[in-house]
């Protein structure tokens, strides 16, 4: 799904438009994505809505100096999430993470820690709290 907040322009393909990625198996966070992408993003800038396997992350990345990632994270896996988090932040420094865990898994603050040292920018357990990052969001699109 690609987000347009302005009519095509002449001369830019579709391609180019940004990518935010969900990286995980629930589908409560594609949804949550969707629905307040068109809030999150810059008057003038479009973004293309993938849902992907994490192993395929670094594969999608490669052509992409900027982008959002949000992990959907499975705390009794942690240490393969923080790996792939580490990685992502070595080869693509540029890209916006994010971090989601179910509404039931709740990282303790040690592990919180740990993710946010390894690159991600904010930790989200309940979908509400995605318009929050609004801000934040909004100023990565301007700056990137």
């Amino acid at each position: 799904m690609i987000v347009n907040r302005q009519p095509p322009l002449v001369g830019i393909e579709e391609s180019k438009a940004w990518i935010w990625l969900i990286c995980g198996h629930d589908q409560r966070w594609p949804s949550a994505v969707r629905r307040f992408v068109p809030d999150l993003i810059p008057q003038h800038d479009s973004v293309e809505v993938r849902v992907c396997d994490p192993t395929d992350t670094p594969g999608v990345l490669i052509k992409q100096s900027r982008a959002i990632v949000l992990w959907q994270i499975e705390p009794e896996n942690l240490g393969q999430w923080c790996e792939r988090i580490a990685k992502t932040s070595l080869a693509h420094p540029g890209v916006l993470q994010l971090a989601a865990t179910s509404e039931l898994a709740e990282l303790s603050p040690l592990e919180q820690s740990a993710i946010s040292e390894l690159g991600v920018s904010a930790i989200l357990r309940h979908i509400e709290q995605l318009p929050k990052l609004a801000n934040m969001i909004r100023a990565y699109f301007v700056v990137s």
